[in-house]
């Protein structure tokens, strides 16, 4: 806001900052999931995880994305949950495409083993 909005928006307009950037990028959060879909969210990566063994990659974009914004945007929820679910989705990803894993069992262990470390990443 330093080079923003002082010295260029007169003084009692300075309160109106933190709503315009709050407001845009609650739009903007709103606006990727609309253009790059559903991220999903916790409950349905447990879903996956269960019936498949894995979360499907295409929703890591979506998620990044639009967590993102809402983190930025000032967003009450932490970042806890997208990541755990963008770290299942590519422990699952690796285990079937780097290492060749058909099992289910071994694919749903090395899930779990990526939403550990994303949970664990944040309390470091």
């Amino acid at each position: 806001p330093k080079w923003i909005v002082i010295g260029r928006w007169p003084e009692h307009l300075y309160v109106l900052w933190i709503p315009l950037v709050t407001f845009s990028l609650s739009i903007c959060c709103g606006l990727s999931v609309y253009y790059l879909g559903e991220p999903g969210d916790l409950a349905y990566t447990i879903q996956c995880v269960h019936t498949k063994g894995y979360k499907d990659t295409s929703h890591i974009i979506p998620m990044v994305a639009s967590s993102l914004f809402s983190i930025l945007a000032g967003a009450s929820l932490g970042p806890e949950a997208p990541l755990v679910a963008i770290c299942a989705a590519t422990a699952g990803f690796l285990s079937r495409k780097v290492f060749k894993q058909t099992n289910r069992n071994v694919v749903r262990k090395h899930t779990f083993m990526g939403m550990a470390g994303g949970g664990a990443a944040l309390f470091w």
